[in-house]
């Protein structure tokens, strides 16, 4: 009789390559019956890979577990102590990426004095991809890491440089480190391929005005405001705007303060922030109402209620005035 074999292929990429099972009668068995394992470990180009570590161990009932290597055929032959569990097979080798795959034999079909051939193909270690690198780098920002952060994002980029989320990322810490140049570049790069990245039109004007380069900042500001429709950009905005104020520039504060308030309806400051700007230009009536309307949202602000006093009296209108009076002393201002 011809001894018996079953051979079947275990892959990094195809796990459902576990099929294929040809059984011939096996030989009259021994005293005590043997189950033989015969292991080829394989390229993905089809070469034998010799002095692989291999691993085998069961997954339950009594303990086994086999370990050794490859022989220059890239063979490991063993014997299990039977065919009716799930075994764990582990096979490393250096530049190779790491094996691990559960068998269940019971599902094969074998018995006895068969010998079970398996053919495992490794894949050559490729390193981790640029979207892993990514994730990495964010989660290296979570722990306050900015150093490996940026490190991450850099090594991604070698991989892929056009993977726009690191790009952004890496505008977003050389802005926050006032690496303007850095900024900039990293923005530019970001915007070419996502044009309507959040973080890279922030970092753009910021870095743009720490370069001395102020009516491209401000051109950068304007496209984050028809982006930008967050807390955060009307934040941004609303202090592009007080800087604006600060050097007398009322037109341009007056469009920041604008532009906050289209991004945030509630941000109740960019109306106090625009009466001001009123009363700067003698538009007495257009500061009242902007005060109103920061009245609106926060009523309990004294501070706003005593310069809308300020204005009545200004524009003589002293019985709204006292009433006014009276609504902020309610308030205990």
């Amino acid at each position: 009789m011809r001894r018996s074999r079953t051979a079947f292929r275990l892959s990094t990429y195809v796990a459902a390559a576990l099929t294929a099972v040809a059984l011939v009668a096996p030989p009259p068995l021994a005293a005590k019956e043997q189950f033989p394992l015969a292991l080829t470990v394989k390229s993905e180009a089809g070469s034998a890979i010799r002095d692989a570590a291999v691993e085998i161990s069961v997954e339950s009932g009594e303990p086994f577990r086999v370990e050794g290597s490859t022989d220059k055929r890239g063979r490991f032959l063993a014997k299990l102590p039977d065919f009716s569990r799930v075994y764990r097979f582990k096979v490393t080798k250096e530049t190779f990426s790491i094996f691990e795959q559960s068998v269940d034999f019971s599902t094969q079909n074998l018995v006895a004095g068969s010998t079970a051939e398996l053919t495992i193909e490794l894949t050559e270690d490729r390193g981790p991809t640029p979207e892993a690198l990514y994730n990495e780098g964010v989660k290296a920002i979570q722990a306050d890491d900015l150093a490996t952060a940026e490190a991450k994002m850099k090594a991604a980029l070698a991989i892929n440089p056009e993977l726009a989320p690191a790009w952004s990322v890496l505008a977003m810490l050389a802005a926050d480190a006032k690496r303007w140049s850095d900024a900039l570049e990293a923005a530019d790069k970001t915007l070419a391929l996502a044009p309507a990245d959040i973080a890279a039109l922030r970092a753009r004007p910021e870095a743009l005005a720490g370069l001395g380069r102020k009516e491209e900042a401000d051109a950068a500001l304007d496209r984050l405001a028809e982006v930008d429709r967050s807390p955060e950009g009307a934040r941004i905005l609303f202090n592009a705007g007080a800087d604006a104020w600060q050097t007398k520039n009322a037109e341009l504060a007056a469009r920041r303060f604008e532009q906050a308030l289209a991004a945030n309806p509630g941000l109740y400051q960019a109306h106090t922030a625009l009466a001001e700007v009123k009363i700067g230009g003698e538009d007495l009536a257009g500061a009242l109402a902007e005060l109103d309307k920061a009245l609106a949202l926060a009523p309990k602000e004294a501070r706003i209620w005593r310069r809308k006093i300020e204005v009545l009296k200004v524009l003589g209108r002293g019985d709204e005035a006292a009433a006014a009076e009276a609504s902020l002393a309610a308030l205990g201002g």
